[in-house]
Order: C-alpha cells, then sequence, then structure tokens
C-alpha cells in the first residue's frame, strides 16, 4: 500500500515521520509513505516542544479559521494526488486529518459527478484514496467552511481507522464526531491512553493496539 501522509498545524513532514516510525514499524515493511510538508508557516505547536529542540520549521497546510487558506490547501492537495499518485490510502495527524477528511468530502458533495450509489455516495474507485488512517482527526464540518447542512446524508464510506488519546482535546468536535460521520461498518478505531499525540514506543500497548486497529482495516480492502 502507498500512503500519503499530511502532519498536524505546527510540525513538518520530518517530525511527522519520526511521530510515526514506531507505528509504521508495527504495520509492517509491505507499505510505502509520501510525507507531504505543508507550506504555510505557522508557530510551533505547543505539544512538541519537550521532544524537539530549535527551530526547523514548522508549517500547516491552511491557516486556521481562513476559509480561503483551507480551500486553497484542498486545491492544493488535489492537484499534488493527481500529479505524484495515485495513493492507495491516506495518514493524517490532526491538521493532516481534517484536510484528508475534507478532501474526501468533498468528492461527496452535491457536486460531484460520476455514477452515485442508493446513498448518494459515489463509488470508492471514484474518491482520492481506498482507506484512511485519522490520528487524532477532527470533523472538517463548519469550523473550517464545510457546513453540516450541505454534507447532510454523506458519509466517508471507504475503510476508516480512528486512533486518538482518552485525553484528546474536546474543541472543534473531537474524533468521535469525525468517526460517526464514516460508515460504522467500515471504522475501526483505538482511544489510547494518551492525549492528542500519535501512539509511539513509550507505550508499547497502545502502540499495538493502534497498529492492530489500522491492520484490521487494511485487511477488509
Amino acid at each position: 500500500m502507498h500512503f500519503l501522509c499530511l502532519h498536524g498545524a505546527g510540525t513538518n513532514s520530518g517530525i511527522f515521520e519520526a511521530q510515526t516510525a514506531a507505528l509504521r514499524y508495527e504495520l509492517g515493511g509491505d507499505h510505502t509513505y509520501d510525507f507531504v510538508e505543508g507550506v504555510m508557516q505557522l508557530p510551533k505547536a505547543s505539544a512538541i516542544d519537550k521532544v524537539v529542540a530549535g527551530d526547523f520549521g514548522y508549517f500547516g497546510y491552511f491557516k486556521p479559521d481562513d476559509c480561503n487558506s483551507f480551500h486553497k490547501a484542498l486545491d492544493d492537495l488535489e492537484l499534488f494526488i493527481q500529479k505524484e499518485g495515485p495513493f492507495d490510502g491516506v495518514i493524517g495527524f490532526s491538521q493532516g486529518a481534517t484536510l484528508a477528511s475534507a478532501l474526501l468530502f468533498r468528492h461527496l458533495g452535491p457536486s460531484t459527478g460520476g455514477e452515485l450509489d442508493a446513498h448518494r455516495t459515489p463509488k470508492a474507485d471514484e474518491l482520492p484514496f481506498k482507506c484512511a488512517v485519522f490520528l487524532s482527526g477532527y470533523s472538517p464540518l463548519d469550523w473550517t467552511c464545510m457546513h453540516a447542512q450541505q454534507m447532510q446524508g454523506s458519509t466517508i464510506s471507504i475503510p476508516t481507522a480512528h486512533i486518538w488519546g482518552v485525553n484528546e482535546r474536546g474543541d472543534f468536535g473531537g474524533p468521535q464526531e469525525l468517526q460517526e460521520l464514516c460508515d460504522s461498518q467500515a471504522a475501526y478505531f483505538h482511544e489510547h491512553s494518551g492525549g492528542h499525540e500519535v501512539p509511539g514506543a513509550k507505550n508499547r500497548k497502545d502502540l499495538i493496539q493502534s497498529a492492530n486497529a489500522i491492520k484490521r482495516m487494511l485487511s477488509s480492502l
């Protein structure tokens, strides 16, 4: 499987590569990963202060609460996938997960062409990914200029894995809300003992359970 990897706001692709190293190791060596860096310079995420020293440049894909920035990020991501894809799946953390899920919803919007199923959902082969891994992912609706009433009845139908922390912050709907926007029959999840972070080697039990949730998702393809 070839995965597109989208980092969180106020970090960079190198940090996300390090954050996911243990998780990717547990997934095995049959997968490839393309880490794409945001172009919007943002303040360093406070959560990484203890693990990253110095100024290496910290980025995001869009400015929070800026609709123009958000939609440009979606356009840029579409163009990147057209040029560098195809990708079998996407792995996104925090803002990266929000952007990935927003792209999927864009393809599910009322203006989408192509063949629809009985629920007016495009078939999976029309979507940019076959599966998605959302790490501490937040719903793209409402706060990122995608209004819930416009997406009523839309569901992310591809297999998804949702990993979040029991101490996850509760603003912007939370990871559980994003899970509820996905097909319940194709959504796999693990709630780890941490917070807004990628499970790593410091807690092997959570690491293994997170990897197993992703493996179950992959086995459903």
